[in-house]
């Protein structure tokens, strides 16, 4: 009131301002402090927190919780050769699909690139968290349609239990991840119980990847050629080559040991250039000792088949060391060429353009249409080890291998048999 009056209504003063953007900007980052941006699923942070809730009612109710770890097997080629717009996608889709996998309990979160993590509650043993994790696996049986082009995509899930094998949410999601490289190492597409002898499995592939990055730089990498040699004349008419690893510890290594972890890590391209060019250096310098007339054959990975330079890359390694490019053979799996079979078909046919042979390695042993096959611009099959190993006294591998022979031939195709070490075979 003002002074010296009785009963003046009093006068207020409103300052008024419009929040609403910042509301939205705090829901935004409280939004992304917790969920991940892409698939919308709860991220590293809240899954913890959920993790952490869930061992609590677990306690009371005397229950187990699984933790499943998934990484999708090859995401990083389908990144490279489809464009990160397809492998948005491809997260987006798998979120999808996880999320039809489990109970309105459960909790799929992703964690980071092609990392996912399901959280299994309510489960009294062993077999309902394997029975969670086949149920995510089969998910997967169905291609993804990524920009018009179905894509076969598979995972590695490791599994881990609590109470069994940690009660620390932090620790727990550390040994399914664990348990996840095992399923890698035990050729994907597969599920893998945490066991703990993996810690020092991990450390070791850790310590391993460290030394195969210095490897080339140390001119540890060596090729060695195996004989290819004509049935009918006895001649050799070419050779593989075959790359093999100095260990600084382990001495001379194969690359069973080796080449899928610089798959996983990307390091096969730089060295998968490194043998082409040793190879095709060794073909003509036998040419220039007067050793004419062979070919060499070169194991190529999806990775190097996917790159966009790939084709320019043959062409200056041919131009470079003189051959025409029908002294290189290059060789795929079956399934790794129908994991992307309309790019594969374009890039095959454009390196088939530079004269290069091109051979299915392991024939009959992965996953293949006879109908995108037929597509192929292929000069050569190569039979299996597996089934010739057993020529003579397994009647199955016997079968198998004359249909590949009556199929190459049907075909015009040159076959080559692998590990072919007596008389018999």
């Amino acid at each position: 009131p003002a002074k010296g009056t009785h009963g003046t209504a009093p006068i207020r003063v409103a300052v008024m301002s419009d929040i609403t953007d910042r509301k939205r900007a705090e829901e935004e980052l409280r939004f992304l402090a917790n969920f991940d941006a892409l698939t919308g699923l709860p991220n590293r942070t809240k899954l913890l927190t959920r993790m952490a809730r869930a061992f609590a009612r677990a306690k009371r109710h005397e229950h187990r919780v699984a933790i499943l770890f998934l990484d999708l097997d090859r995401f990083k080629q389908i990144n490279d050769s489809l464009g990160h717009a397809a492998g948005d996608e491809l997260l987006r889709g798998v979120a999808d699909r996880m999320r039809l996998a489990v109970r309105e309990i459960d909790t799929v979160a992703r964690l980071a690139g092609d990392e996912f993590v399901l959280l299994v509650e309510e489960i009294s043993s062993f077999d309902g968290a394997l029975i969670a994790a086949q149920r995510v696996l089969e998910r997967f049986a169905e291609p993804f349609n990524l920009a018009g082009t179905d894509v076969v995509v598979s995972p590695s899930i490791g599994l881990a239990i609590f109470p069994d094998h940690s009660e620390r949410p932090d620790e727990l999601l550390k040994c399914a991840d664990l348990a996840m490289y095992a399923a890698k190492s035990a050729g994907r597409n597969t599920i893998r119980v945490y066991q703990s002898e993996q810690s020092s499995a991990a450390v070791e592939r850790a310590a391993t990847e460290m030394l195969l990055r210095r490897a080339l730089d140390r001119d540890q990498f060596e090729v060695y050629y195996q004989l290819a040699v004509d049935m009918k004349t006895a001649q050799a008419v070419g050779v593989e080559a075959l790359l093999r690893w100095h260990h600084p510890q382990q001495g001379l290594v194969g690359p069973d040991a080796f080449v899928p972890i610089m798959e996983d890590n990307g390091m096969i391209i730089t060295v998968g250039t490194w043998v082409l060019s040793e190879a095709l250096a060794q073909l003509k310098a036998w040419d220039m000792s007067g050793l004419t007339g062979l070919y060499v054959s070169v194991n190529l990975s999806i990775l190097q088949l996917n790159r966009g330079n790939l084709v320019a890359e043959l062409t200056d390694l041919l131009a470079r060391y003189e051959l025409p490019g029908v002294r290189l053979t290059l060789e795929l799996t079956e399934s790794l060429v129908m994991a992307n079979p309309e790019q594969s078909i374009e890039t095959l046919n454009r390196i088939s353009a530079l004269g290069v042979q091109i051979a299915i390695d392991d024939f009959g042993t992965g996953y293949s249409s006879l109908a995108y096959l037929k597509r192929l611009p292929i000069d050569k099959l190569k039979i299996d080890k597996t089934f010739v190993r057993d020529l003579g006294a397994d009647s199955d591998d016997t079968a198998i291998t004359h249909s590949i022979i009556a199929l190459g031939q049907t075909l015009g195709l040159t076959i080559v048999a692998e590990g072919v070490e007596t008389e018999t075979q």
